[in-house]
């Protein structure tokens, strides 16, 4: 923009004062009336503006206010006699007009007035232009914050998301890890059940938050998951080298355990909780000696409540519970083997907790350690899936020979799981009798091996009818005795068989609400097997179980009307329930 500067003044100002101003470079512009002026205002860049009032009589001061609004940038110098300046001096206050100058006109004077004008204007658009650039910059910053904003919730979302599929992650390993002690021993996977129960009890009354919780109860039911590592019994070396190596069998056993979560990212404080569950509160225990708090808080946790939980129940008579053993074993040991608060505070929650009943408790025997008056706590199977006795039958003379006579032509498909009883305290039978179909006529199961077993109404009784039924059919022993006790602790009545034939015929004999089916098997693949029961039992849905499966086998699998859902091993405790149930209520979708 050029230095351009108007004057309105009459002929002799405007001659005198546009000379010396294009001396020194301005760009001068003249007007000797109102309307001049404001057409120039509008068609020229003009910075100054020296207005003679006087020139322009009485509208002087009114015309230096409407140049003031239509041009607010340009600088005003106002040439007046210095006799009636009195309005102009209230403009100057009004910001209307930036200078007054008074006469006689003085060179000089005119000359350092228009130069600050000059740079008035200049400092004056500079501003302006730095506002734009920091208004554009503002509005930049704050368009960059909100896009950051929406960024890191996104990447908050995905964290969190993350951080769930971790948290789920860990506890499918858990699963995984205490079915494999399961079905290595049921009464292991029972006792590390209780363990991490009253883990997580203690864990609470402790104050821990949720992650040290998590840790504790993850790693009280691993606790004995080395045990797993043991050699079969036809590998195990003699007797005598068994026993010269019995003293450290729980040393080992808890290094074996620590051998093996260590290698499962997240579980870093899981495996030391494990691997120092042997070390005494004094400091004379193992694998490392530590003393005091220097043991782990989770190894802590352990050491006492598994040493209540084995007192509890005892070796020698596995169904005989005993808490008062199970108290009297941490006060012996306290200060010695266990951490005295932690006693205080488990005995403290079992006293709130009052007396327990343990009507759920339960321990597997083999047919050779039942007795008379004990009381199944689950159904008992042949190997080819047929319901022998159901869960609160009471054992007789006869009913355990006869088991006996099962177990000895290997026809049963796990030990027998039999009612613990508490010390002082009766079980309320009243409801745990058998029920009848109303036939007292013996019945008699042939099979394959020759055994003939003579049955009353006690065994092979038709089901109850209030439990829904669920068929099994999977190659995997150990796959069916996990379904089993999983469905049978939701109040399903379950069969099972690892043979799709056998599997066939018990479906068509109806009775069944629904068939839970691996896709993988060899004598008879699960998808044979949904087509025959299509055929023979169409009204009857079906599960199917596997571990692999491709796409095209879902969507055949999902357009077979029969089929309700595909579960993908290893599977979810509360999607498989959620499968069965939807599965008998009728409704279909793929997981």
């Amino acid at each position: 923009m050029s230095n351009g500067v108007l004057i309105v003044a009459d002929k002799n100002t405007l001659d005198a004062a546009a000379g010396l101003l294009s001396q020194e470079g301005y760009a001068v512009y003249q007007a000797d009336n109102e309307r001049t002026t404001l057409d120039m205002l509008s068609s020229n860049d003009i910075e100054v503006i020296v207005c003679d009032v006087d020139h322009l009589g009485a509208g002087g001061s009114a015309f230096l206010a409407e140049t003031a609004r239509l041009h607010p940038h340009s600088y005003r110098i106002a040439l007046a006699n210095s006799t009636d300046i009195g309005e102009l001096q209230a403009l100057c206050d009004q910001e209307k007009v930036n200078c007054l100058l008074h006469r006689p006109l003085m060179k000089r004077c005119l000359l350092n007035l228009v130069r600050h004008g000059i740079r008035f204007c200049q400092l004056l658009r500079e501003n302006h232009r730095l506002e734009g650039i920091a208004g554009r910059q503002h509005q930049k910053l704050e368009e960059q914050v909100q896009q950051r904003t929406v960024e890191l919730q996104v990447q908050n979302e995905h964290l969190l998301t993350l951080q769930s599929r971790l948290e789920q992650s860990l506890r499918d390993t858990v699963s995984v890890l205490a079915r494999m002690l399961e079905a290595y021993s049921p009464n292991l996977g029972i006792h590390a059940k209780r363990v991490a129960q009253l883990a997580r009890h203690i864990g609470g009354k402790l104050g821990l938050d949720e992650s040290s919780l998590r840790d504790v109860e993850f790693a009280s039911h691993l606790h004995d998951i080395g045990k797993i590592s043991r050699c079969h019994r036809d590998d195990r070396p003699t007797i005598r080298r068994i026993h010269s190596r019995r003293v450290d069998s729980a040393v080992q056993h808890s290094e074996s355990g620590y051998a093996i979560l260590s290698r499962v990212s997240g579980f870093e404080k899981i495996a030391l909780s494990v691997r120092h569950q042997n070390e005494l509160y004094d400091g004379s225990g193992n694998p490392d000696g530590l003393k005091g708090e220097d043991i782990p808080l989770g190894s802590r946790i352990i050491a006492v409540i598994n040493a209540y939980d084995r007192a509890v129940f005892s070796s020698a008579d596995p169904t005989r519970i005993s808490r008062k053993d199970g108290r009297q074993v941490l006060l012996d040991g306290q200060g010695r083997q266990f951490d005295p608060l932690l006693v205080r505070v488990f005995l403290q929650c079992l006293d709130e907790a009052g007396v327990e009943a343990d009507a759920d408790a339960e321990v597997e025997l083999s047919p050779k350690q039942v007795t008379e008056g004990m009381i199944l706590s689950r159904t008992l199977h042949s190997i080819d899936g047929v319901l022998l006795l159901k869960s609160g039958t009471h054992l007789t003379a006869d009913l355990i020979e006869r088991i006996r006579t099962f177990d000895d032509a290997n026809l049963l498909l796990t030990g027998v799981f039999v009612k613990c009883r508490p010390e002082g305290i009766e079980i309320d039978e009243s409801d745990e009798s058998s029920e009848s179909n109303g036939s007292d006529e013996p019945e008699t199961l042939d099979d394959t091996s020759g055994v003939e077993v003579e049955a009353t109404a006690d065994i092979l009784e038709p089901p109850n009818r209030f439990r829904k039924r669920v068929l099994i059919v999977d190659d995997s022993s150990l796959v069916c005795s996990a379904l089993d006790r999983e469905l049978c602790r939701e109040g399903f009545e379950v069969v099972s068989t690892d043979n799709g034939l056998a599997a066939l015929n018990l479906a068509k004999q109806g009775g069944f609400d629904v068939v839970l089916a691996d896709l993988m098997m060899p004598s008879m693949s699960g998808e044979t097997l949904v087509e025959q029961l299509q055929r023979s039992v169409p009204r009857l849905p079906c599960v199917i179980l596997t571990g692999n499966v491709t796409k095209p086998q879902v969507l055949k699998l999902a357009r077979t009307p029969n089929v309700a859902s595909v579960l993908i091993k290893p599977w979810d405790h509360e999607r498989l329930v959620t499968s069965i149930s939807s599965a008998i209520a009728g409704k279909r979708f793929v997981s």
